[in-house]
C-alpha cells in the first residue's frame, strides 16, 4: 500500500468494545484519513496503557510505529485537559439532575391533568345526559300551541259561565 496514498485516503474508523457476555459498544468515524485514524488509535492506546493490546490490520500500514511507541504521558498539558473534561462532566451531571427533576415535576403535572380531565369528562357526560332528557323544540312548540288553543277555548267559556251566573243572580234579586 502506498504510504502517501494511505495517509490521504479517507475511510471509516471503527473503535469497538465487547465484554465476555457479548455486550458491545462502538464508535464509528467516517471520512477519516489514515493519518487521523492512526492518531485516534494512538489515543486509545494511551488510554488503555498497561493493557494487552495488538494492532489488527487487513493490510500492512507504514505508520503503525507511532501507535506502538506512543505510550507516554500524552503530552500537551494532558492534566489540564482532563481537569477541563472533569469540570464539563460535573456540569453535565448537574444538567442531567435538573432535567430529571423537571421530568419528575412534569410527570406529577401530567397525572394531575389526567385526573382533572377525567372529572371534566364526567361532568360533560352528566350535562349531555340532562340535555338528552330535555324536550325537543318541536315538542315545546306543540305544547305552546295546545296551551294557546286551551286559552282561546277556555276564556270564552269562562266568560259565558260568568255571564250566566250574573244573569241568574240578577234575575233572583230583581224578583
Amino acid at each position: 500500500m502506498d504510504v502517501e496514498h494511505s495517509s490521504s485516503t479517507e475511510g471509516k474508523l471503527l473503535i469497538a468494545y465487547s465484554d465476555k457476555s457479548g455486550s458491545t459498544v462502538g464508535l464509528e468515524f467516517t471520512s477519516v484519513a489514515s493519518e487521523q485514524a492512526t492518531f485516534l488509535m494512538g489515543a486509545c492506546t494511551v488510554a488503555a496503557s498497561g493493557k494487552h493490546k495488538r494492532i489488527v490490520t487487513s493490510t500492512p500500514m507504514s505508520n503503525t510505529h507511532s501507535i506502538e511507541s506512543n505510550t507516554g504521558s500524552g503530552g500537551n498539558d494532558m492534566e489540564k485537559r482532563i481537569a477541563v473534561l472533569e469540570a464539563d462532566v460535573a456540569h453535565i451531571k448537574g444538567d442531567v439532575s435538573e432535567i430529571k427533576s423537571s421530568v419528575s415535576s412534569l410527570n406529577a403535572t401530567v397525572i394531575s391533568l389526567d385526573k382533572n380531565m377525567a372529572v371534566a369528562l364526567e361532568k360533560l357526560s352528566g350535562i349531555k345526559d340532562s340535555i338528552d332528557k330535555k324536550p325537543s323544540t318541536d315538542a315545546v312548540e306543540k305544547r305552546i300551541a295546545e296551551a294557546k288553543l286551551a286559552i282561546l277555548l277556555g276564556v270564552p267559556a269562562i266568560i259565558g259561565v260568568g255571564t250566566a251566573i250574573y244573569k241568574v243572580i240578577a234575575h233572583y234579586l230583581a224578583a
